[in-house]
């Protein structure tokens, strides 16, 4: 499934590597991941499902906060509240 996103679950690999074709991001990342859990760093990896609830739920969080704020009754201020809680 890596062509659906373009490999966005890798960023961070393609951070420490630019100019590495997306096709070999997958293996580097393994091999980053190795390389960490050997130096006693964290390397966090989340699969597609989980980083697109966490992307959901923070999007949502923000819209109940501009809801919530003084500036949520000016124009155009609703359209970021119905399009995060859109059903269907």
């Amino acid at each position: 499934m890596d062509w659906f996103h373009g490999g966005l679950q890798y960023q961070s690999i393609h951070h420490l590597f630019p100019r590495l074709p997306r096709y070999r991001l997958r293996a580097v990342s393994k091999e980053v991941a190795e390389v960490a859990h050997k130096a006693s760093i964290t390397y966090h990896h989340k699969s597609f499902a989980a980083l697109n609830r966490e992307v959901i739920a923070t999007l949502r969080k923000t819209a109940e906060l501009c809801a919530a704020s003084p500036l949520a009754n000016g124009p155009g201020a609703p359209m970021l509240w119905d399009s995060l809680h859109a059903r269907g």
